[in-house]
């Protein structure tokens, strides 16, 4: 979006290593995208809508419910994914669109977006939040090579989970309360 004249600002995790986060900034910023760390970036997003700006949030970190994430179903699990889009969406009637890109032979990237979701027209927040779910879910499915998770997934088990069809990675989230 940056390159076609519409900066958006991207929210990202800072890495505890400054020289990676260095590293990670430039090259987010050098198009002219904006970039804001993860914590406290709702106020941000805000007001950089309000401006009549573009937002982008990647849909498919895990976000722990104390930092605004919800479990909802994916590949047949649930797993906590952040609720910020849907949430925001549903506060200023900006639409969801969710964009991809897929890798071209000649090194460049084709860009893709899905259909709109507007929670603004039917105020389901909680619809919107399943259903770009869903849309990530398919993609994947798609275009299964074109997704790494460098992270354990499925790391937390919704409360109530007796662990069943999970990795063997995952643990009751009172285990992961001081993460």
């Amino acid at each position: 979006l940056a390159y076609k004249g519409k900066p958006c600002l991207s929210v990202y995790a800072k890495p505890e290593n400054p020289f990676i986060d260095m590293m990670i900034r430039r090259f987010r910023t050098i198009t002219g995208q904006k970039v804001v760390e993860k914590r406290g970036a709702t106020k941000r997003l805000l007001t950089e809508l309000a401006n009549k700006g573009a937002v982008a949030i990647l849909p498919d970190q895990n976000v722990l419910p104390r930092e605004g994430g919800a479990f909802v179903e994916l590949f047949g699990l649930k797993t906590p994914i952040s609720r910020t889009p849907a949430a925001i969406a549903a506060r200023t009637g900006a639409p969801i669109v969710m964009i991809f890109c897929v890798p071209e032979l000649d090194g460049f990237y084709r860009a893709f977006a899905l259909p709109v979701v507007r929670v603004a027209e039917t105020g389901d927040e909680q619809r919107a939040f399943v259903e770009t779910t869903r849309m990530l879910e398919n993609l994947i499915r798609e275009m299964p090579g074109m997704w790494m998770w460098g992270y354990k997934r499925w790391k937390y088990l919704p409360p109530g989970s007796d662990g069943k069809g999970y990795p063997f990675y995952a643990r009751p989230m009172n285990q992961f309360e001081s993460a």
